[in-house]
């Protein structure tokens, strides 16, 4: 558009999907082919109370341009609007993909979130229930976890009053504790199946005979 002035502004919106993101903008500037006319700013320098020499003088500083100069400039900016709008597109697009994927993947993982807590609330309730005693063992033969069976057959109180324990309280004497690290300890590191007859020491130092079932779970560690 023109302005009162006889000054020329040009602009060329970029677009992304129906919305204004910026403008792009040529200008102030005047054409070769238009005459300036100059009394008409002198005028205008008069009434507001411009130093009408300076006034011609900023007027001079603005860009003269032929219109086929122009138009290759605008050529350009065009180009470079169209080129800004597909590469807010191309991002908002993937952002739109990212979000959809993030929402899927959210989704898949409360389901399996879900499935999980269900899975580990039937075995909690296995191992709770279980008439067969199960016991756990870390860190060098440490009971870690144990049901209420298994202080049932042992004699204790609790499941709680056995973790921490170590195996050996439970062999009748320290030279069958050494026997049996040495006779099956072994088997056990190759995650072999373990199934024995043997005899433990309960809380108050009665034997039990238990048949013992096991296998480690992880190799490096003796259990």
């Amino acid at each position: 558009y023109k302005c009162k002035n006889g000054i020329w502004d040009i602009g060329i919106p970029v677009m992304c999907e129906g919305r204004h993101i910026v403008t792009i903008f040529l200008g102030q500037c005047r054409y070769e082919e238009e005459e300036l006319e100059r009394d008409l700013f002198i005028e205008k320098a008069v009434r507001y109370g411009f130093p009408v020499e300076d006034y011609l003088s900023a007027l001079e500083e603005v860009p003269v341009f032929s219109k086929e100069k122009v138009d290759a400039i605008l050529e350009y900016n065009q180009s470079l609007a169209f080129f800004l709008s597909r590469q807010v597109e191309d991002r908002l697009r993937y952002e739109k993909e990212l979000q959809k994927l993030n929402a899927k993947l959210e989704d898949q993982v409360a389901l399996r979130t879900r499935q999980l807590s269900e899975k580990v609330d039937e075995l909690e309730a296995v191992f709770n229930n279980s008439q067969v005693g199960i016991m756990l063992l870390q860190n060098g033969r440490i009971i870690a976890r144990v049901n209420e069976r298994t202080a049932d057959i042992l004699g204790y109180d609790s499941p709680d009053e056995m973790i921490g324990l170590p195996t050996r309280r439970f062999h009748l004497t320290e030279e069958r504790y050494e026997d049996f690290g040495e006779q099956y300890y072994e088997q056990l590191r190759q995650k072999e199946m373990l199934q024995i007859e043997y005899q433990l020491k309960k809380k108050n130092g009665d034997p039990v005979w238990c048949t013992l079932s096991g296998k480690a779970l992880d190799r490096e560690q003796t259990v």
